[in-house]
């Protein structure tokens, strides 16, 4: 960006011819140009204009600072202080962002859809049939014995009567994981008119279909629970705080997580956070509150109890 100039405005000395360097007729000096030639004004002017974009272009500058270690740093830091209280005037937002859309169907099935997913439904009386036309999606199936669910993903079909699973349609490969009970992965391709059964799948397992298995059973993989999680990792909300109390961080983690997390100390209820957090990260929270606000945290087997530092 270009600096507003100076006006236009001969050099006294310059024009009269006078040689000498700094110092004038009358003992004006160098600096005492603006004055004698009557433009004064128009300087001053033209000096505050430059000071106005200057202030203009550092404000820029601090915003886009801002913004860049707003973006590059989950979490900030409190200041040091020796009760661990934070002030009490800033503004204070709480945001939960579900990461995927959710369609309830008819039936009362619940479908998660990853980003760019698409499903179509067809429902009659004596099934209910879902085809997944790309991507992957989870599925809660409300239970009705004498109606199957079916997701149809290219040549495979995932049969379910009441349970939770994800399928995932890429360009080379089906995937189906269990979270919830059991189904049952058939595939119709060359194979009239009943469908072969390649897996029967319980919760926390999976399996991988590819078309050129030539008939053979692919493989049933069991995951631990890190993997299973991390493998339904897009389905949790992103939890983002400004300025959030903690008793109100504590409250949204507890909204998703088996185990409550329990302040000890009402002064710890006021204790400002800010950052973001997947729903399922308990442990990262306690990491954070341990490592950077020094409290202490007491596990047992039902609650998790955040004490004020020894």
């Amino acid at each position: 960006m270009m600096s507003p100039e100076l006006p236009n405005v001969p050099d006294p000395r310059r024009t009269s011819g006078d040689p000498t360097s700094g110092e004038q007729a009358g003992g004006r000096t160098e600096f005492d140009w603006p004055a004698y030639a009557g433009v004064t004004e128009e300087v001053l002017r033209g000096l505050d204009r430059r000071a106005r974009l200057r202030r203009q272009q550092r404000a820029v500058i601090g915003g886009a600072i801002v913004a860049a270690v707003i973006l590059g740093f989950a979490w900030l830091r409190p200041p040091a202080a020796p009760d661990m209280q934070m002030g009490t005037e800033s503004a204070v937002s709480t945001v939960v962002e579900h990461r995927v859309p959710r369609q309830v169907l008819p039936d009362g099935s619940v479908v998660d859809l990853r980003e760019g997913a698409e499903i179509s439904v067809d429902f009659s009386e004596s099934f209910r049939r879902v085809t997944l036309q790309k991507g992957a999606a989870h599925f809660a199936v409300a239970k009705h014995p004498a109606r199957p669910f079916i997701v149809k993903a290219g040549d495979v079909e995932v049969r379910a009567v009441g349970t939770e699973f994800v399928v995932d349609l890429a360009p080379a490969s089906v995937e189906v994981l269990v979270t919830e009970g059991r189904v049952a992965v058939e595939t119709s391709a060359g194979r009239a008119p009943a469908p072969l059964l390649l897996a029967d799948l319980s919760a926390g397992r999976r399996v991988s279909v590819t078309p050129d298995s030539s008939g053979a059973k692919p493989v049933v993989e069991a995951l631990s629970a890190q993997d299973l999680s991390d493998r339904l990792s897009w389905r949790v909300p992103l939890l983002r705080f400004a300025g959030t109390p903690l008793a109100e961080v504590a409250a949204q983690f507890n909204r998703h997580n088996p185990v409550p997390l329990i302040l000890a100390h009402n002064d710890l209820a006021g204790l400002q956070l800010s950052g973001s957090l997947r729903a399922d990260r308990l442990e990262a929270l306690i990491s954070i509150l341990e490592s950077d606000f020094g409290l202490r945290v007491e596990r047992n087997a039902d609650r998790i109890v955040v004490h004020r530092a020894r």
